[in-house]
């Protein structure tokens, strides 16, 4: 049942991260801005469901399967990447560090409104 429940909650958050990817790439066609939104947002549900005291299944559900197949910590590197090969020194520190920071910041904004 646990396998169930993170493969469920997996399939829907890889849905729910490739639509808002192909969004991205209309709004910012050649930045990887929609990355940095979809972890920080995942990070925000995340800080918040692990204070909820949900059921185990739930939890499973929710944190692990759709949050794990929603964010996305290689596309993170692998984005940084394409922007340092490009040179775009700004566009790096803004998105990596931002990413990471903001990350914390929602993560701890979600516990603390779960609380």
């Amino acid at each position: 049942m646990n396998l169930l429940m993170v493969g469920i909650g997996a399939g829907f958050g890889a849905l729910l991260r490739y639509a808002l990817t192909q969004l991205g790439k209309i709004v910012w066609p050649t930045r990887p801005w929609m990355t940095m939104v979809i972890n920080v947002t995942g990070a925000f549900v995340a800080g918040w469901v692990s204070v909820m005291g949900l059921p185990n299944h739930l939890h499973l559900l929710i944190a692990t399967g759709l949050l794990g197949g929603y964010t996305t910590f290689s596309t993170l590197h692998v984005d940084t990447l394409g922007l340092i090969n490009r040179k775009l020194w700004p566009q790096v520190f803004g998105y990596y560090v931002g990413t990471v920071i903001l990350g914390v910041l929602a993560a701890s904004l979600g516990i603390w409104l779960g609380r």
